[in-house]
Formats: C-alpha cells, sequence, structure tokens
C-alpha cells in the first residue's frame, strides 16, 4: 500500500501530503475543474479531477470514491481532523471502498506500527418496504 488518496483541498491537503512523501507513500489530490491549479492539487504526485465546482465538489462522497477507484488508491485520508470523530460519516462515505479492502488512515497517529481496527455493526431493521433500523449497536476490536 503506497497510494494515498486525500479527499479534501487546502493547507491541510499540502501538510497531509508532505508528510505522507516523507514516509514513502504517493499522494493524489482531489479537484474540480476551477481548483486545477491550486497549491494542493500541484503539491501532490498526481491529481483526479472530480465533477462540481468550488467547494461542494468535495463533498460529493461517490465522486471521491470513483475518484479513488480510478487512481488505484489503497488509502484514503478524509483530510479533516473533525472526520475522525465521525465513525458514522466515515463509513457512509467510503463504506463501498473499505469493502474493496481499502484502509483508512489516522493523521494523529505518530506511530509507525500499522494497527488494524475492525467494527462490527448489529443493525435489526424492521420488517416492510421502509426497512427502518430498529436498533444498532457498533462494536470496535
Amino acid at each position: 500500500m503506497k497510494r494515498l488518496l486525500i479527499a479534501n483541498r487546502g493547507e491541510i491537503v499540502i501538510r497531509i501530503a508532505q508528510t505522507a512523501a516523507e514516509l514513502g507513500y504517493s499522494t493524489i489530490a482531489i479537484h474540480p475543474e476551477d481548483d486545477a491549479l491550486s497549491q494542493h492539487v500541484v503539491s501532490a504526485d498526481e491529481s483526479v479531477l472530480i465533477s462540481g465546482t468550488g467547494a461542494q465538489a468535495y463533498l460529493d462522497i461517490e465522486g471521491i470514491i470513483k475518484a479513488a477507484r480510478d487512481s488505484q488508491a489503497d488509502m484514503i485520508h478524509p483530510g479533516h481532523p473533525l472526520m475522525h470523530s465521525a465513525t458514522d460519516l466515515i463509513l457512509e462515505a467510503h463504506r463501498s471502498k473499505l469493502k474493496q479492502g481499502a484502509v483508512m488512515v489516522d493523521p494523529n497517529d505518530d506511530g509507525l506500527e500499522p494497527k488494524i481496527l475492525f467494527m462490527v455493526d448489529h443493525t435489526v431493521r424492521e420488517m416492510g418496504a421502509n426497512s427502518k433500523v430498529a436498533s444498532r449497536r457498533l462494536q470496535f476490536v
């Protein structure tokens, strides 16, 4: 695993890309057409064009997943510290890529040893067309 897609824009991407390069990772920036010449795009090893314009383009989860797939990224960095604490948002945003074997990166982990965190999602759904979630429990192993 050596290809890291950074799913954000601006200064945070530049800092993540610098750190990743120091650790020997190839970095991939995403950008809409109107950000093509932005510093975060230039600072990455390669870039992938995503649809949309401005900041809204970076909120298109399906576009980010497609960019990760098209660029053959091994890892996706959410690019924002608040995403670290929002497990449901991360899973919702990257579930299909994670199911393909991608690895989420913790930017706050200073260690060099790989760590694995498994999340077991126990969900009970109601019967019927709505299929609402009646109960949900998450376990981390």
